[in-house]
């Protein structure tokens, strides 16, 4: 016996919640069953005999008591199966949706490592671009300033010395 489920009456293993509803299912469908076989083998069949008719009765008698508390039981035990069913159900809908969920941010994440791998490539090409056109200008900056700064010298000291200097300053050209 299962810890979760409430005890049950032996006899008809019906939970004891239960058993009223069971009892009052049951009682009526036998009787209208039994009400049943009695005009059937009275009203219907008149032309057997008393021993056939008794007889008839009995057998239908048994027959609607095995059926009715069948369907009684079902009828009451299959409203706590569709729960169970249902339950059930909704988990595994619930676990469904779950790993449709993760397998979207997945497939989302490798596009977008995907996409920014692409893009930060494409960044770090201009990034880089950006990059080395200023180290060159400021390579280019440099080298023509000591060029300046000796051209100026030179022309410092050939003003000192009272000399024409007609040497053109340095330009990027050269």
């Amino acid at each position: 016996m299962n810890v979760q489920d409430p005890p049950r009456q032996p006899i008809w293993s019906v939970p004891s919640e239960w058993l009223a509803a069971y009892v009052i299912l049951f009682d009526t469908v036998c009787t209208i069953g039994v009400a049943y076989v009695i005009w059937y083998h009275i009203a219907v069949r008149s032309g057997d005999s008393v021993h056939d008719t008794i007889l008839g009765i009995f057998t239908g008698i048994v027959t609607v008591g095995i059926a009715s508390a069948l369907l009684c039981y079902l009828t009451v035990d299959l409203g706590k199966n569709t729960m169970v069913l249902g339950t059930y159900l909704e988990n595994w809908l619930k676990r469904r949706e779950a790993r449709r969920l993760a397998e979207a941010i997945a497939e989302g994440l490798a596009r977008g490592h995907a996409e920014g791998h692409t893009e930060g490539r494409a960044e770090g090409r201009v990034e880089g671009r950006v990059k080395g056109h200023a180290e060159g200008r400021a390579e280019v900056i440099a080298e023509l300033s000591v060029l300046i700064r000796e051209w100026n010298e030179r022309r410092l000291a050939a003003e000192r010395k009272g000399e024409k200097f007609d040497e053109p300053p340095p330009s990027l050209d050269e």
